[in-house]
């Protein structure tokens, strides 16, 4: 918890040092949020896309959402209208499934490359554990590394098997 309480204000203040407006570094992070076809699309070009797609997918009983729209002469993935959707501020309630599943990829990425590292660590107070008496202490890394991890994908499954039963 100390650690959230230090490394998120920092994240913001290093952000808002080199320039970055926040709704650019969340738009970054989504799947397509890179890509130029959000880039090219002014913000009300977004809020229509967002409204044109929100109701494509009420049409269809908020199931099965489309593949892709057309607007303006540009197709924009579903992907892309989650982008839009920060872009231009108008997120609906139906787009929270979505965003949850992506905010949970990002999660366990970063939970992989902390498992990855605390490994490395790990296996570097194993090694040396018969030089400096922290062979235990090697091992209880690797073990609760490796225990969080598996606590990381039983979360991520049983939150995807709750968002499942709830947008069905």
């Amino acid at each position: 918890m100390n650690f959230l309480k230090k490394f998120l204000p920092l994240s913001v203040f290093i952000l808002m040092l080199f320039g970055v407006p926040l709704s650019q570094a969340a738009t970054g992070l989504l799947p397509g949020g890179d890509d130029s076809v959000a880039d090219n699309l002014s913000i009300a070009q977004c809020f229509d896309m967002v409204e044109l797609w929100t109701a494509d997918y009420a049409e269809n009983g908020y199931n099965g959402m489309p593949e892709s729209q057309t607007i303006d002469g540009f197709v924009v993935s579903s992907e892309q209208m989650l982008t839009c959707a920060l872009k231009s501020g108008n997120m609906q309630f139906w787009m929270l499934p979505y965003f949850i599943n992506y905010a949970l990829e990002f999660v366990i990425n970063v939970a992989g490359i902390l498992v990855v590292l605390m490994i490395v660590v790990g296996g570097y107070y194993y090694i040396l554990g018969a030089v400096t008496e922290d062979k235990e202490k090697g091992k209880t890394i690797i073990t609760y590394a490796i225990g969080g991890y598996v606590l990381v994908l039983v979360s991520w499954f049983i939150v995807n098997a709750l968002l499942l039963l709830v947008t069905q």
